[in-house]
């Protein structure tokens, strides 16, 4: 018997996950959400009413530090693209959109690695 596979939602947000069968998992948020700190810079104004600002990406909180073997934490690509070298860490893949344009769900999940 081979053990389950498990997510956690570590967004605010339903996740409606398309897979290769056709079928859809639809993950909870856990309750936790991972998040990034970012500190913005001031550049610029551009024609002196738009700021340009400069972002930069600090720590993430909200995500366990011990890497898991058997789940997969499910962050923002934001948050993915803060982390490296976790193979545990996935983010919503493409996103899925209605007739209407409005989102739906996304295509599988990417890795963070």
């Amino acid at each position: 018997m081979t053990a389950m596979t498990t997510y956690i939602n570590l967004t605010p947000h339903m996740l409606n996950v398309y897979t290769n069968m056709g079928t859809c998992l639809n993950i909870p948020p856990s309750g936790d959400v991972a998040r990034v700190s970012t500190v913005d810079t001031v550049l610029t104004d551009l024609g002196g009413a738009v700021g340009l600002v400069s972002t930069s990406y600090g720590d993430v909180t909200g995500l366990p530090t011990d890497v898991s073997v058997d789940q997969y934490y499910i962050v923002s690509g934001m948050v993915a693209s803060a982390i490296s070298g976790r193979n545990d860490v996935v983010s919503p893949g493409a996103l899925v959109r209605d007739d209407s344009g409005k989102p739906v769900g996304c295509n599988g999940l990417r890795s963070s690695l």
